[in-house]
């Protein structure tokens, strides 16, 4: 392979990797086998293989790989309509739509919580990600640091409260909720 096309695997390999497991998820509402979202899966990531030269902007690869899941979804479900457990096509249509709906709003969330974050004060941002990194309770975490677990506790309910307010406000001043 030349340089520009092991430059182009590598990112798409990234990129891949880094949404598979929502991939997945989204396959998983659409089929009830595990070995059927496999089989989609391969077929997607075929897909999107071969296209992966005709995105421009790969900071939307999470909605241009959904796209492409919608699509082998509904191939495979045409493929499977002779069953008369498949859901009719406009349903499972409706359904993908409301998934998509809902995963959008994770997103927008999410970028709200970040952007929250962002304006903690550094020593408390740390601090949080350093409790949730390491996977340990609030007692936990303050018996490993030093500090006392009510005055962690404490603290903490601040950060999270402080975010929840920051988070709603954001939401209200975008004339929504999500």
């Amino acid at each position: 392979m030349s340089e520009s096309v092991d430059r182009q695997y590598e990112a798409f390999v990234r990129l891949f990797t880094q949404h598979e497991t929502a991939t997945r998820a989204y396959i998983r509402n659409a089929v009830r086998s595990w070995d059927d979202v496999d089989d989609i899966m391969q077929e997607i990531s075929i897909a999107a293989w071969r296209k992966f030269g005709t995105l421009d902007d790969h900071v939307r690869f999470a909605q241009w790989l959904t796209l492409i899941a919608r699509y082998e979804i509904l191939s495979f479900r045409r493929k499977r309509a002779r069953d008369r457990h498949v859901l009719s096509e406009q349903l499972m249509e409706l359904i993908l739509d409301e998934d998509e709906i809902a995963r959008e709003a994770v997103r927008e969330k999410q970028q709200l919580m970040e952007d929250c974050l962002s304006k903690l004060p550094a020593r408390r941002r740390e601090l949080l990600e350093q409790i949730y990194a390491s996977g340990q309770s609030v007692c936990e975490f303050a018996q490993h640091s030093g500090q006392t677990a009510t005055s962690l506790y404490q603290l903490v309910s601040r950060m999270r409260r402080t975010l929840s307010d920051c988070v709603h406000a954001r939401i209200a001043a975008q004339g929504g909720d999500l």
